[in-house]
């Protein structure tokens, strides 16, 4: 279909007497990149101007330094990197100084304003990464009145297959799912997989039919920065959101889904400063849910913290899930902090810790890893 749409546009230049090796030229194929071979992955990138091509992906370490690539007499960089684990992976290339994904990569993951490119090594981590064989749950994106913030604010909601909103008989518990600071409402659907994730798990029997409500958690936006409004000057703070969490977007939900309201049917989880708002939002209002989520967040000593854990405990909750890794220089310790706390005042938790950083591969199983144990045993109410 290209090659057709080429000739059609080609046809008024043929007629101008352009050569046709010139023709032949614009319809080069472009180099493939990045291409998986027997020893490794190759990146490839056409940029005969450029003094310096650098790759950068998610497979290396903390802190390592980027990879040189290497230009051949056509222009063309390329570089094979071997050794890279089954999982998948985002990048980017530098091009003299100049960040960029890979123009021959269609597949592309954001998290905020930062783009990268994306390709998935198969392995056992990636079974949930790929769209799931059978049955598609759906995805929409919803426009709420924020009376607090005093505009309209947008938010991501997952609704696994089968949901129909004519069906009175039928309602769902709901996971209130929130991003890390820099992100948004596409981020978890976008960078996290949450869509194949929950399909997967949902599919072949490991989680719960669900709703999944990922609300943008600053302030500041109204949405997106795809969505390109402007931000809103507000000066709101951590706490300023987890109210208009509670007596708005939860109640938007509740009144446009087939959803159970009981405490019961109710969870709340995130990463980074989101998983810090779900731990607010655990300490003021543990009326509110059973099923807590905190992934590379954890807290630090303060004042009150174990009285506002024992409120939660006073209150009631199924699980307390909290998460990190070896790597992960921002938030291991006080994961660890948490956990400590959580066990002294003999509050059952589950603590998941692996050799990951604070990054998207860890946070990926951590969503795999909660929603698999997230209204675990759950029935509507009817039973």
């Amino acid at each position: 279909m290209r090659k057709k749409i080429l000739t059609i546009l080609l046809l008024p230049l043929i007629a101008l007497s352009l050569g046709a090796q010139e023709i032949q030229n614009i319809q080069t194929d472009s180099p493939l990149s990045p291409e998986t071979v027997e020893d490794g992955v190759i990146f490839r990138l056409f940029a005969d101007y450029a003094s310096q091509v650098t790759l950068t992906g998610s497979w290396q370490l903390p802190g390592a330094k980027p990879i040189r690539m290497y230009k051949d007499r056509s222009g063309l960089w390329e570089v094979k990197v071997s050794n890279i684990p089954a999982d998948m992976h985002s990048y980017h290339f530098v091009v003299d100084g100049v960040r960029m994904t890979d123009p021959n990569n269609p597949v592309q993951q954001h998290d905020g304003s930062i783009y990268e490119s994306v390709f998935i090594l198969d392995g056992p981590r990636t079974v949930n990464y790929k769209e799931a064989a059978g049955r598609h749950g759906s995805v929409s994106y919803e426009w709420y009145h924020s009376r607090l913030f005093d505009c309209n604010r947008r938010l991501a909601v997952y609704t696994p297959h089968g949901y129909n909103p004519n069906n009175t008989n039928k309602k769902y518990p709901v996971l209130y799912l929130l991003h890390g600071e820099g992100g948004d409402e596409e981020s978890w659907i976008s960078a996290g997989r949450a869509v194949q994730i929950f399909d997967n798990l949902i599919q072949s029997g490991r989680a719960v039919p669900m709703i999944v409500v990922m609300p943008n958690c600053d302030p500041k936006q109204q949405a997106a920065k795809s969505v390109r409004l402007p931000e809103v000057n507000y000066s709101y703070g951590t706490n300023s959101f987890v109210s208009s969490l509670i007596n708005e977007i939860v109640p938007y939900i509740e009144s446009n889904y087939r959803v159970d309201s009981r405490k019961v049917s109710r969870a709340i989880a995130g990463l980074g400063q989101g998983g810090e708002q779900a731990f607010i939002a655990a300490t003021l209002y543990p009326d509110r849910f059973d099923w807590y989520g905190f992934m590379c967040s954890g807290v630090e000593d303060y004042e009150g913290l174990r009285s506002d854990l024992l409120r939660i405990k006073k209150a009631g909750f199924k699980l307390i899930w909290e998460g990190s890794g070896t790597y992960d220089t921002v938030s291991y310790d006080k994961t660890k902090f948490l956990y400590e706390c959580l066990e002294s005042l003999w509050m059952d938790n589950t603590l998941y810790v692996n050799n990951g950083a604070y990054d998207w591969k860890n946070w990926r199983l951590h969503l795999a890893s909660f929603g698999s144990m997230v209204f675990r045993f759950y029935n509507d109410g009817r039973k």
